[in-house]
């Protein structure tokens, strides 16, 4: 069946017509012809999407590869070369083929020299990064520390899709103007999550590469002291309630109330007083203030000063007429408001 020139042709060859029977034939049993290659256009190669890898180089698969007759052994090999090495969607890719097989001979081939395919950005990590513990204020903000800095780079004859670094030689660097690093929640904890966004790739060979997320870190949240204070009239006890303690938190509009608040003194004469007793509870007027994000200060006069002033009595007096302006004994009556405590008097007058 392959291609030749003056092949010999075996014939065989039949007779008929009304004067066949008049002769004896001696059949003609060969002749010569040319079998010629048959021209055909190959189809059928692709070029594979491949992860950026620095290079042109394209992945080619010949296993769709026709054009031939089926059945005749031919075999296709392949090349092919991206115009560029960047990352793109439906880059040309230009192919350079080798044929072989049995039956290679008998073909005239005209190639397929085009084919397309995507190069889509490699992963790489960024490292560097820590955070510290702070002081709760509220909000989620959380304070980077170090230089954000892309694994070392790597040859393109050993990277792979997966190790995370650039390839030596790129342009490309992490650019760090945008940074911010966060909390994932605003409140007293232990060992919170601190993440990092705005990290971007910088240099020619940035859109070649998809930078991943910072690694978290874990850092904590540790509970605000308050301010205390007391100020409270006289009443002859040492508890406190209601207004009589401020409590500061200084966190933008934040409050707590208390309970089991006390005094270390109940009189106004003791100096340095303060507060010796208090329970930190949640606000109760909206503003968002939770307890187990703050702590009590030293219970001292420096850090819980109590204020206690004096308290006014209620005076009156009643009397039968005796011609004096002297109050004495019973006519008068001083109402001091501080439990059952009394109080006596001398020397009052009319």
């Amino acid at each position: 069946k392959n291609v030749g020139t003056g092949k010999s042709v075996g014939l065989t060859s039949t007779y008929s017509g009304a004067d066949r029977s008049n002769y004896t034939i001696t059949d003609q049993i060969n002749t010569t012809a040319d079998i010629t290659a048959k021209a055909i256009n190959i189809g059928g190669i692709i070029a594979s999407d491949k992860i950026y890898d620095n290079t042109r180089t394209a992945d080619i698969v010949t296993s769709g590869a026709h054009g031939w007759i089926v059945g005749d052994d031919v075999t296709v090999s392949a090349t092919g070369l991206y115009s560029n090495k960047n990352v793109g969607t439906g880059k040309a890719v230009t192919l350079l083929s080798s044929y072989g097989g049995s039956d290679r001979s008998n073909y005239v081939i005209t190639d397929q020299t085009i084919a397309s395919a995507s190069i889509t950005p490699k992963a790489i990590n960024v490292i560097g990064l820590t955070s510290s513990d702070k002081i709760y204020d509220g909000i989620i903000d959380a304070t980077a520390i170090g230089t954000a800095s892309l694994l070392s780079g790597v040859s393109s004859a050993v990277g792979t899709d997966n190790d995370l670094s650039p390839y030596l030689g790129d342009d490309i660097s992490v650019n760090a103007d945008l940074l911010i690093a966060r909390f994932n929640d605003p409140n007293v904890l232990v060992g919170s999550h601190v993440s990092f966004t705005g990290l971007v790739l910088s240099g020619s060979d940035a859109n070649n590469y998809n930078l991943q997320n910072h690694p978290d870190v874990t850092n904590s949240i540790l509970p605000k002291t308050v301010g205390l204070s007391a100020n409270r009239i006289y009443d002859a006890t040492r508890n406190l309630s209601g207004t009589d303690v401020t409590i500061s938190t200084g966190v933008a509009s934040e409050s707590l109330f208390y309970s089991g608040a006390t005094s270390n003194s109940k009189d106004v004469a003791v100096s340095n007083k303060y507060i010796d007793a208090i329970t930190l509870l949640d606000a109760t007027d909206g503003s968002g203030g939770l307890a187990s994000n703050y702590q009590l200060p030293s219970l001292d006069a420096t850090n819980a000063p109590v204020t206690i002033s004096v308290r006014t009595v209620g005076l009156s007096a009643n009397r039968i007429y005796d011609g004096s302006k002297v109050l004495t004994g019973s006519d008068v009556t001083i109402t001091t408001g501080a439990g059952t405590e009394t109080l006596s008097y001398s020397g009052a007058s009319s």
